[in-house]
């Protein structure tokens, strides 16, 4: 009954946590935000980092740090840690060591859940309360299981770091809930084999498959069934309640986001398409337009530019269409525009986008 106290108080405690983040935290593209990492400073306290240096890393103080990460940071900060601490493999074994309960709120329902299944359904669902750009997919095809994660951002060593850390808890999830260890049928990755990949079947357990389409881990279905010891019923039912109300507001608000770069997008090029009929469809007035996009730090030009640039980057690395006729049919009605446009965003032109895609 104690237990069921506390954890009540610390569901208090966290939702007025959330409520304080959740402007930001909803207001913001899937892109720009990553992760939400206010659990990641005690983590990384515990490893050897003090607070003053993990602030001074993210030109804060310790009173400061941020919650939320954007996903480019976030990546830099795994990056950054692993070679404070020279270990090439600190999230890694992290993500071994991981408690759910690390996680707050949505940590505290996966604890509870019945069995694993339950468990990776509400992985699925309720992911994008903590973390945003990345996620977890998963699908049953007869004896097996596969967990897919993907992560939209090209591969540097914090996507490394990233994919070491999501496996690796999953892996130590799995084994909390079975004692056998053949279990896990395959681990994929996306990056090719290194002379440390032996670290990979002495710490996971398993052979690894390197170079593939995506990270993936492939387990046998039974073991959905197997329960979860300790979960508690009526405080998985109290936690989800609380979290499906975080998640129908983060919904809410990014609908409206969506719908607005949704016809920005589909319109963009038509030279009869201004502000004012985006307003006629919505059916707002151009000062509530301006007035909800600021409530998420938003305006209409930065919007546009960014799908802009979105669908130009697209059209340059995938397929041969001229410079003059991507800027044609963005909108602009010289090439020159476009190419000043495009630079000054990007920081490099067009053709320098295209010839290296890669290392930009």
């Amino acid at each position: 009954m104690q237990c069921f106290i506390d954890l009540t108080r610390q569901i208090t405690d966290y939702k007025r946590h959330l409520a304080s983040n959740i402007e930001i935290r909803v207001g913001k593209t899937l892109r720009e935000f990553g992760m939400q990492i206010d659990w990641l400073y005690p983590v990384l306290e515990k490893k050897g980092l003090a607070m003053e240096v993990i602030a001074s890393y993210l030109r804060t103080d310790t009173s400061n740090l941020p919650a939320f990460l954007p996903i480019r940071e976030y990546l830099d900060t795994l990056e950054w840690s692993a070679n404070a601490l020279n270990d090439a493999h600190l999230w890694l074994n992290i993500g071994l060591e991981l408690n759910l309960g690390d996680l707050g709120l949505v940590g505290y329902l996966y604890q509870n859940s019945g069995t694993l299944g339950e468990l990776l359904y509400s992985v699925e669902r309720y992911q994008v309360i903590y973390m945003a750009g990345m996620h977890w997919k998963f699908s049953q095809h007869d004896s097996l299981c596969e967990g897919r994660y993907s992560i939209h951002h090209d591969y540097t060593e914090g996507v490394r770091h990233d994919i070491e850390f999501t496996i690796s808890s999953a892996i130590s999830l799995f084994s909390s809930v079975s004692d056998n260890p053949q279990y896990i049928e395959q681990i994929n990755v996306p990056y090719p084999a290194s002379h440390l990949t032996d670290v990979y079947s002495k710490l996971w357990g398993t052979n690894v498959h390197f170079g593939q389409a995506c990270a993936s881990i492939i387990f046998d279905s039974a073991l959905l069934n197997a329960p979860i010891g300790n979960s508690d019923p009526r405080l998985r039912q109290l936690l989800q309640q609380q979290i499906e109300e975080t998640l129908i507001e983060i919904e809410g608000r990014n609908e409206f986001i969506d719908q607005v770069r949704l016809l920005i997008k589909t319109t963009m090029g038509d030279e009869l398409y201004d502000l004012s009929q985006l307003c006629r469809q919505l059916n707002i007035s151009t000062r509530t337009l301006h007035r909800r996009l600021k409530k998420y730090d938003l305006n209409y030009l930065s919007l546009k530019e960014e799908i802009m640039v979105d669908l130009a980057k697209e059209a340059l690395t995938k397929t041969d269409a001229s410079i003059t006729e991507i800027g044609l049919n963005l909108g602009f009605s010289e090439v020159s525009a476009f190419v000043r446009s495009f630079k000054r965003l990007c920081g490099v032109s067009p053709l320098q986008y295209r010839n290296k895609p890669i290392s930009l």
